[in-house]
């Protein structure tokens, strides 16, 4: 029988870069979860489910709301199951995650449309909420704080008088930020496939896998950005490649374009 000499580099490679390191996939599984969380957080109050909400909350919690408000778990129970507002769509954004240990510390930002008197209003907020591990392996919030952005419509007066509410001085709000695929926004059909190149140093170290990447889909329906939430050595960059290239029909809400962030996966296999 034959054997095939093979390079001792590539074994090692294949022995080293094989999975990602336990540290990675560790963090990773947090920020699924905390992301997880959130968007169960938004929509409960989108339903204006207060018991929802509390079940995320630990007995301890504390916040200041974005008017500055000191809120613990009781408050913020009545304050989501009284919410006046009339919610035509609401959506977080923007989450990053730093977790350490047993607590995890998660960022975002919430945009509401709202419809009011005098017609909608989009308000934007950013947040920070702490979340903290429970013994049954439960995540709890324990601290959050809110604070409302200026350049949403509605948020505040312009600088003009007698100009619209909402203005800004100088200028045009700036976009909001991309929605995240979920709940009322359903994932965009994709238009344009590109398959990814297998690396040939991939394939003759014998690796394969499932690169997860999260995308950023424009309102032109084409990928803006794109960055590895799940890396395979050797194989991250041929996959971020292939999804650069895809092309989605574009997201709408309220019959206008928006950009959405989801994530998508590029499996390689060998044959």
């Amino acid at each position: 029988m034959r054997h095939i000499a093979r390079s001792p580099w590539l074994w090692l490679a294949s022995l080293l870069f094989a999975l990602p390191s336990a540290n990675a996939l560790a963090q990773d599984a947090v920020s699924k979860e905390l992301m997880r969380l959130e968007d169960v957080w938004a929509a409960a109050a989108l339903k204006k489910d207060g018991a929802a909400v509390g079940k995320l909350l630990s007995n301890q919690f504390l916040s200041f709301n974005s008017e500055g408000k000191l809120m613990d778990r009781a408050a913020v129970i009545k304050e989501v199951s009284e919410d006046k507002e009339q919610y035509v769509f609401g959506s977080n954004s923007n989450y990053n995650v730093r977790s350490f240990g047993d607590t995890a510390v998660i960022v975002g930002v919430w945009t509401a449309v709202v419809r009011t008197a005098t017609g909608n209003e989009t308000r934007r907020n950013a947040w920070t909420d702490t979340w903290m591990k429970q013994a049954d392996g439960q995540w709890l919030c324990i601290a959050s704080q809110s604070t409302r952005l200026a350049n949403a419509t509605g948020s505040r007066a312009g600088g003009v008088p007698g100009g619209v509410v909402g203005g800004v001085i100088g200028g045009i709000p700036a976009p909001p930020p991309p929605f995240r695929v979920g709940g009322n926004i359903k994932e965009p059909a994709r238009t344009k496939h590109v398959p990814p190149v297998y690396p040939p140093i991939a394939q003759q170290a014998r690796i394969q896998g499932a690169v997860i990447i999260e995308a950023v889909i424009g309102t032109d329906g084409r990928v803006r950005e794109a960055r590895v939430l799940t890396p395979v050595p050797m194989l991250d960059q041929a996959a971020l490649e292939a999804v650069r290239q895809w092309e989605y029909e574009p997201t709408l809400l309220a019959g206008q374009p928006v950009a959405v962030v989801m994530t998508v996966t590029v499996i390689f296999t060998l044959n």
